[in-house]
């Protein structure tokens, strides 16, 4: 009996969330959303920051929440959690190319 597996996704095939400013990230690889209003989030953040894991998609704004994504890798958006979470579980249509 041959056991087949799935091929993997290409990235460019799967699902993508608008986190702000048309930067685009794969549905299917985040992990979680959080709010950046906690020190040790801040903490975190800096220490990944020196080994290059931290993904800035804020055009210079301030952070307002954190995309963590299964690779190890955290995105910083300017955009509200609550707001991705809607973009995400679809309530909210993603409007690519527009800003905060």
């Amino acid at each position: 009996m041959t056991n087949f597996q799935q091929a993997p996704t290409h990235p460019s095939t799967d699902p993508m969330l608008d986190v702000g400013f048309g930067n685009l990230i794969p549905r299917t690889r985040i992990v979680g959303i959080v709010a950046y209003d906690s020190d040790p989030l801040r903490r975190q953040v800096q220490e990944l920051e020196k080994t290059h894991r931290v993904i800035d998609a804020t055009r210079g704004r301030k952070v307002k929440s954190v995309v963590f994504l299964d690779s190890s890798h955290l995105v910083l958006s300017a955009l509200a959690r609550e707001t991705l979470g809607d973009r995400l579980i679809g309530r909210v249509e993603d409007s690519v190319g527009v800003g905060a």
